[in-house]
């Protein structure tokens, strides 16, 4: 099967997207895995470092709660792609579908997250800040995007748990264009901070951000628009899967209904013959 909708060129394999969905989250997964395991013994680091004044204890509680949380999301995250791995190479479609299903749920979910902040945030500009036109209009704005983002969210969610992949189409384009104002974002960054703040050495760090952010668009735009390809592929062959299922080879003159009794073969023995 190729992934065509959404897909430049003439599609890629869904293997090698599928592939490239595991790959990728395992990589980044076991990366985070180690920031997580590093702010661990950060504390341990700040206490050495950093001169605290007589009697005051450094205060690193939010750090461990940082790297328990970063560690516990980790591992989820590494087992979800280590399953999805498995599935492609077993060529297990069925389940290679329902992992796709679960992680574009996963991340229409977490677009969700700051959407609904946003609405909040707005609303409260707005109804603390009511008599200050500047932060009013400014809380109005911030409330009609987020809650444009918010529908589009929703919208996406619900097609994929009714089968409905256009309601599907209005996030993945959304997620283009945002990805794309992010790499020239990144670009502009770039050039920006090398020509007036760090020169040269901005260059790597501004190339790596940026790639790595247009990998995490593949990455979690890709899955849905793989699942989007698969839910518009079985719509379009159950009508064919229907029609060969119901489909009759009857002669003419014939009704499509046989009954089996009415063949002269099988018919019972006369009751005269049971009865003897």
């Amino acid at each position: 099967m190729q992934v065509t909708r959404f897909c430049p060129g003439q599609g890629l394999p869904l293997a090698t997207a599928v592939r490239f969905i595991a790959w990728y989250g395992l990589v980044m997964s076991a990366i985070t895995l180690l920031i997580g395991f590093s702010f661990l013994g950060l504390p341990s680091l700040l206490e050495k470092f950093i001169d605290m004044e007589a009697g005051q204890d450094l205060d690193t509680r939010g750090l461990i709660v940082a790297a328990v949380l970063i560690i516990f999301f980790s591992l989820l995250w590494f087992t979800f792609s280590f399953v999805l791995r498995r599935r492609s190479a077993n060529n297990d479609q069925e389940g290679v579908e329902r992992m796709l299903r679960l992680g574009s749920i996963i991340i229409g979910s977490l677009f969700l997250l700051p959407c609904i902040g946003g609405v909040i945030i707005g609303l409260f500009m707005i109804y603390m800040f009511v008599w200050s036109v500047g932060v009013g209009v400014g809380g109005i704005i911030v409330t009609a995007i987020t809650a444009a983002f918010l529908a589009i969210g929703s919208q996406m969610i619900h097609g994929i748990r009714t089968n409905r992949p256009k309601l599907m189409r209005p996030w993945i384009v959304t997620q283009i264009v945002l990805g794309v104002l992010n790499v020239i974002g990144g670009v502009v960054d770039t050039i920006y901070h090398m020509a007036y703040v760090l020169g040269a050495a901005y260059l790597f760090f501004g190339v790596t951000e940026t790639v790595f952010g247009f990998l995490g668009f593949l990455y979690f735009g890709g899955m849905v628009v793989v699942h989007y390809n698969l839910m518009l592929a079985a719509q379009e062959n159950a009508p064919t899967v229907l029609a060969d299922i119901t489909k009759v080879e009857r002669k003419e003159g014939e009704l499509g209904f046989v009954n089996p009794l009415a063949v002269e073969e099988q018919q019972p023995p006369p009751y005269s013959a049971c009865t003897a």
